[in-house]
């Protein structure tokens, strides 16, 4: 059992972003992760070890648990009265029981995870995920790799979306695993064959995250390098930065100006498009987005009853009684209430606290406040608890942050030594 433990977590940064899943219809897509999960969860029970010894991390977990069951039950309550999105929208909200699962898992078997074996799996999924998008964009393949159609002014162009059907969902993701890239280059002292791995892992994902037209994801990358360069030397930064930038600023600019990249064209548009403050393009939802926001927001305080204020109209039921809003946050208002948002605000705050200072593990550190930062700004643009890949991704570099060392009965006289040495 130790060893189909071990193997079997290994699996999960290939599950996450790498592994397709199956789709059942239009709006419902079982994804590798359904099934990794649920057996995870039996393994938990089979061992009988979901006990974490650790006070920070049991509270927020106790929050997260708080939060996901006000969300379904405030799902639960609205589903009664319309049964059309029941399954769909209660598959959604079960995946938030994922990073859970994960984290129970993680400090009940910690002495069994060997964290080199899993950093070279993570960073073949890292090398796989941004891969699998591209060939998406370039050999659509309907059934697992389709690209997302999107209409700019009437215009229609292609966004890779990989197996997800879902632009933002890489966009997102790319943009993470390409500051964790940039991340491990310049603060670990990995062999050159890995860091030549490193570097093709940036340069995919920074691919794959131009082809997914994802704004989000830019904007995640300028301020996740902003986070970096604030950690660096200013020698670093001198003799990597500016060679850099000023290479990048060249590269883009003779591509735009000789039309050999369509694509760049196409991303200007909709980087213009997201400055209008009108929704008169109503072929492009990113358009007019703040104006959304606003009449979004009335309408909500204005318009509900005191149950709906309190409990939302349901999580994932898409009801239509209320304009669209693409806003994280205000969708987690809409639909589970102020209780469901001062929650998930609550959990956001407490998850903060509980890590941003913990200098034990500088490199996990970094690559956390690198993540959540990054699922925080999606979240201002997006519903972004539905992307699961980067939720999981998350929670699982704040179980490694806060997991305690392994130390061996050498490594405790060596420190014993050292001590009666000073």
């Amino acid at each position: 059992m130790t060893f189909v433990c071990r193997y079997f977590f290994y699996l999960l940064p290939f599950v996450i972003s790498c592994i397709p899943g199956v789709s059942l219809s239009e709006d419902i897509i079982i994804q590798a992760y359904d099934v990794y999960f649920p057996l995870l969860l039996v393994i938990i029970l089979l061992e009988r070890k979901w006990t974490i010894k650790n006070h920070n991390v049991d509270f927020v977990l106790n929050v997260w648990n708080v939060f996901v069951f006000i969300l379904i039950l405030s799902l639960l309550l609205t589903c009664l009265l319309d049964l059309r999105f029941y399954f769909s929208a209660l598959l959604k909200a079960f995946r938030l029981i994922y990073p859970s699962i994960l984290l129970v898992f993680v400090f009940g078997h910690r002495s069994l995870i060997k964290i080199k074996y899993f950093n070279f799996g993570f960073l073949l999924s890292m090398l796989i995920c941004p891969l699998i998008g591209i060939l998406g964009y370039a050999y659509q393949i309907d059934s697992l790799i389709a690209k997302q159609t999107t209409l700019i002014d009437g215009v229609q162009f292609y966004r890779a979306g990989s197996f997800w059907k879902d632009s933002g969902v890489l966009g997102v993701l790319s943009a993470v695993y390409s500051l964790i890239s940039i991340a491990l280059l310049f603060r670990t002292n990995y062999s050159s064959r890995i860091k030549l791995l490193i570097v093709i892992s940036i340069s995919l994902n920074l691919v794959a995250l131009g082809l997914s037209f994802s704004r989000t994801g830019m904007l995640i990358v300028c301020i996740g390098i902003f986070i970096i360069i604030c950690q660096l030397k200013v020698r670093k930064i001198l003799f990597w930065g500016i060679p850099f930038f000023f290479i990048l600023i060249f590269v883009i600019s003779y591509l735009y100006q000789s039309n050999a990249l369509p694509e760049l064209d196409q991303l200007y548009n909709r980087f213009v498009a997201v400055l209008n403050f009108s929704t008169s393009n109503a072929d492009d939802v990113s358009s007019g987005r703040t104006s959304q926001w606003f009449s979004t927001l009335d309408f909500f305080l204005f318009n509900s009853n005191i149950y709906r204020l309190m409990l939302g109209y349901g999580y994932k039921t898409d009801s239509n009684i209320l304009p669209l809003s693409d806003n994280g946050l205000l969708y987690i208002l809409i639909t589970t209430g102020v209780i469901g948002l001062c929650c998930f605000i609550f959990f956001i705050t407490v998850l903060f606290c509980t890590s941003w200072h913990d200098n034990r593990k500088p490199i996990l550190l970094l690559v956390h406040k690198l993540v959540l930062c990054s699922w925080m700004i999606s979240m201002v643009f997006v519903d972004s608890l539905t992307y699961i890949p980067v939720v999981v991704l998350c929670f699982l570099v704040y179980s490694f942050l806060k997991m305690p060392y392994n130390i061996n009965n050498r490594q405790i006289l060596t420190r014993i030594m050292r001590i009666l040495k000073e």
